[in-house]
């Protein structure tokens, strides 16, 4: 359980609990993205938490649109609930190859390129002539999100309109999730008009903060700092998460070409 050492020496098992009362903060970034939507997370199915934040950003930002899309698959619930919300039929607008990995925890950005273009592929059929809303649970980057607005474009979308079911990802994440500077983070460094220039889209809209939690189970207790920079716990945070997985030395990069070939 949380707080809890649990020793096993010679035959024998002991349990240590940490003293003192401490308040949980779970990580609202696993009924966002990380858990996969048949999952039970602190006691409550992931499905209905994300079709409940697609219902409230259709509420918030509706649009004017021909279907909805998914990025498959961890926004499928959300875009379900956007769907069911707006009266927008829900369309399968990409279909990803499931032998790929998530891109966005790729370390080297000409390997998340690389991964993008092969996990998608656009329905041209579904997409040709439409006005598009495309559902996706989080921007981090900004990479992965442009690549696929490109691909969407070029299979004939007339309009790709952008709903993102979490809010602006603005803070790294200190405790394992491969974000180590604000710098990556494009949100922290654009405004949601610059994004949405970058990204090459219609129109572009967040869910706010306390929709995100509106959505979420009451009375767990949230970490939110990614998205408010309330952390927790102290951290140093000067050491990246690839400098303390190498032993304290830097992680060597290879130059383009190197471990892949150069296209």
């Amino acid at each position: 359980e949380p707080g809890e050492i649990v020793i096993i020496e010679s035959g024998r098992l002991e349990s240590l609990r940490l003293d003192g009362p401490a308040e949980p903060r779970h990580c609202i970034f696993e009924f966002i993205y990380f858990s996969r939507p048949d999952s039970v997370i602190f006691g409550h199915p992931v499905d209905p938490v994300r079709r409940r934040l697609g219902r409230l950003l259709a509420k918030t930002f509706p649009a004017e649109a021909d279907i909805v899309i998914s990025v498959p698959d961890s926004s499928n619930s959300a875009a379900l609930g956007y769907a069911e919300e707006s009266g927008i039929p829900f369309e399968m607008g990409l279909i990803r190859n499931h032998y790929v990995g998530r891109t966005f925890i790729q370390p080297i950005q000409h390997l998340r390129d690389l991964r993008v273009r092969v996990k998608f592929n656009p329905v041209r059929n579904v997409l040709e002539g439409k006005r598009v809303v495309v559902v996706d649970d989080s921007i981090v980057r900004g990479t992965t999100m442009r690549k696929l607005v490109k691909m969407i474009r070029r299979a004939g979308a007339k309009d790709v309109i952008l709903r993102i079911s979490s809010p602006p990802i603005q803070y790294p994440c200190f405790y394992g999730i491969d974000t180590p500077t604000r710098g990556e983070l494009i949100a922290s460094t654009h405004t949601i008009e610059e994004i949405k220039k970058y990204l090459d889209v219609t129109d572009l809209a967040y869910l706010p903060i306390e929709k995100l939690i509106e959505a979420a189970p009451a009375g767990l207790g949230y970490c939110t700092a990614c998205f408010s920079g309330d952390y927790p716990i102290p951290f140093d945070h000067t050491p990246s998460k690839e400098i303390l997985e190498n032993g304290g030395a830097p992680p060597v990069v290879p130059a383009a070409g190197e471990g892949t070939r150069a296209r």
